[in-house]
């Protein structure tokens, strides 16, 4: 099941993310846990989902393969979006949390 807090550590460091939810089992029980229909992750682009072995080694193959006609998973630059690396990253947090209390 792979939906964990070391899937956003991996999209801020801008690494390949794959998030493994098979439908009948991670998938299932992420659903039930949020409510949500798919990883935020992979919502907002910082990330692929495997939902079969099919997809799985699709895209282990395209995250590792420099050869390929396709190198990577393409995240980048949603990673980039969302996981700004520029040290304000404490500042946004507390603005946010700033807004959420008043």
């Amino acid at each position: 099941m792979m939906f964990s807090t070391d899937l956003a550590k991996a999209a801020q460091l801008k690494k390949e993310v794959i998030s493994v939810l098979y439908p009948e089992l991670g998938l299932a029980r992420f659903k039930s846990l949020t409510k949500l229909e798919k990883f935020p992750l992979v919502e907002l682009g910082c990330a692929v989902m495997a939902q079969n072995q099919d997809e799985l080694k699709y895209y282990l193959r395209h995250a590792i393969d420099s050869e390929s006609a396709f190198p990577g998973l393409d995240c980048g630059p949603d990673q980039e979006k969302h996981f700004p690396c520029d040290g304000m990253s404490a500042k946004r947090a507390m603005k946010e949390i700033i807004s959420i209390l008043d």
